[in-house]
């Protein structure tokens, strides 16, 4: 059955489009995988991503903000003017994305890091590096 719901004015499309995407970008190609990794039965997944019975829209929003979702989609699609609303009642389904982040920033600095060498009067970057 095809679905026809619009996700630029059914809420519940669009959380559908963005568990799709969030599933995906996660490397969770088979809907059964993802609903045992979350904790459902593989029927809620099918429904939600079609939109066609969503959870409610504080499981959602707590799901989107864990899957890595940007706080600024999330806060316009729940119609708050600004992502400080959001995150006032969201703010612990942020923490894995930040996490993530948290550990990709050490490991990319590591690459990219500039030998320093220190004299008695200075420190010079990169120096006979």
């Amino acid at each position: 059955m095809a679905n026809d719901r619009d996700p630029r004015s059914d809420l519940g499309a669009w959380l559908g489009e963005e568990l799709r995407r969030a599933r995906l970008d996660a490397g969770f190609t088979s809907q059964d995988q993802f609903a045992r990794e979350l904790g459902f039965d593989r029927t809620v997944i099918v429904k939600a991503e079609t939109g066609a019975r969503p959870p409610s829209e504080n499981r959602w929003t707590e799901k989107l903000l864990a899957a890595g979702t940007d706080l600024n989609t999330v806060a316009g699609r729940l119609g708050h003017a600004e992502g400080s609303t959001t995150l006032k009642f969201y703010a612990q389904f942020t923490r894995p994305a930040d996490q993530r982040a948290a550990a990709v920033i050490p490991s990319r600095l590591r690459r990219t890091a500039v030998p320093v060498q220190t004299s008695p009067n200075r420190a010079t970057i990169g120096a006979g590096a």
